[in-house]
């Protein structure tokens, strides 16, 4: 009865699209988590009559990479989130698009746990249906399935964005949307038939759950979040396919495990911190040095941590970030404080540069004060700036 699971998701999907998306609150907040947790039941009734496991497998309930696939899944998601806070990072964050306000943040908390309940259980059947009763060409069907759960998560008007006309659109969508999201279904796959839907859950839903969720998303350049979107599932295939072939005892693997699990939370604390102090939650904020205007001082490549201070406190000889006249961050001097009015501005002057700067810097212009640095490390968001900029003037 594997098409009847098909048919329900493709009616999820119509439905999810095209009546939710014509219609109010009711359709989108109340119909549409019932619609999924229904065809979740469902589909458990008919994995249940094709005597098929997909929320649990005694057979394969422990895992190599993990203590167990729940552990598995839950590390897989962690390390791609992790990934995208070391791109924001490097290359800021922006403010999410979804609401972030308690109330809407239960409801969508329903919706998403809705969704996953029904698509990872339907994966889950659909993979070790083809695995137990279609042995030939699995790996190709694997592909296939995650193939057709990519497109379900797009809606009608991604695909009417591609065009022949249009081509930037079309390679938007294809390399920037599209095949991050197969490489997740891909892996998400893979956990499925490891270890069933109670691997691929906790996997999906961190990655969906960050999107949903956090206040803040990466804001860098398309082609960065898909390269990161897409190496993540990458490194996490072959972390699988690498554990399976280890030939540990049980109590040596234990240890391990557990010292990963300490790892991974060590790593994930020092994630969280990175991405505090990337947005000045500590008084603090990194910015990277691109000219050689401060020379000797701050060269190219230098990661400058800016404290936020009393205005009032800056002196001549102390280095201030600033907001520009072309509403460019610029990093000078101060040779001059000067009192204007209720206020103060600064003569400013780039070590290197001969002359100074030609307007001077108000107060409420003023982002910080440089009060040290870290060299070299502003290179790795350099370098990859110019290779993105030469990849979309080859298009």
């Amino acid at each position: 009865m594997w098409y009847f699971v098909i048919i329900l998701l493709l009616l999820s999907y119509v439905f999810t699209n095209y009546t939710v998306t014509n219609n109010g609150i009711l359709e989108s907040y109340f119909l549409q988590p019932l619609l999924w947790t229904v065809m979740g039941i469902i589909t458990l009734f008919i994995a249940y009559h094709d005597n098929i496991t997909v929320y649990n497998s005694k057979r394969n309930r422990t895992s190599k990479l993990g203590r167990s696939w729940i552990n598995t899944g839950i590390l897989l998601g962690g390390f791609h989130v992790t990934l995208l806070l070391v791109v924001g990072f490097f290359f800021g964050f922006g403010k999410s698009p979804y609401p972030t306000e308690p109330v809407m943040l239960l409801i969508n908390s329903f919706l998403l746990c809705s969704f996953l309940f029904f698509t990872e259980i339907s994966r889950a059947y659909l993979i070790k249906k083809v695995s137990l009763y279609y042995k030939q060409f699995i790996s190709t069907k694997i592909v296939i399935i995650a193939i057709f759960y990519s497109f379900l998560y797009f809606s009608f008007y991604k695909f009417s964005v591609l065009s022949v006309q249009n081509p930037e659109n079309t390679l938007l969508f294809i390399g920037g949307t599209f095949v991050p999201i197969f490489c997740i279904h891909l892996l998400a796959n893979i956990l499925s038939l490891r270890g069933n839907a109670i691997a691929s859950i906790p996997y999906v839903g961190i990655i969906l759950g960050f999107e949903r969720f956090a206040p803040i998303l990466p804001n860098a350049h398309w082609t960065i979040i898909a390269l990161a979107s897409t190496i993540a599932p990458t490194i996490g295939y072959f972390l699988i396919a690498d554990s399976k072939r280890k030939k540990l005892n049980q109590k040596l693997w234990k240890k391990l495990s557990i010292k990963g699990s300490v790892s991974w939370t060590i790593f994930a604390l020092f994630a969280v911190f990175i991405i505090l102090l990337s947005n000045g939650y500590f008084g603090i904020k990194p910015t990277v040095i691109y000219s050689e205007s401060m020379s000797p001082e701050f060269a190219p490549g230098d990661l400058v941590f800016i404290e936020n201070i009393e205005k009032t406190s800056i002196a001549e000889g102390d280095i201030i970030q600033y907001i520009g006249a072309d509403k460019l961050s610029i990093i000078h001097r101060v040779i001059e404080v000067k009192n204007q009015g209720s206020g103060q501005c600064y003569v400013t002057k780039g070590d290197a540069n001969t002359e100074i700067d030609p307007d001077p810097v108000m107060d409420d212009k003023v982002l910080g004060k440089a009060v040290f640095k870290i060299p070299f490390v502003g290179w790795i968001p350099i370098y990859l700036t110019v290779f993105i900029n030469r990849l979309i003037r080859m298009f």
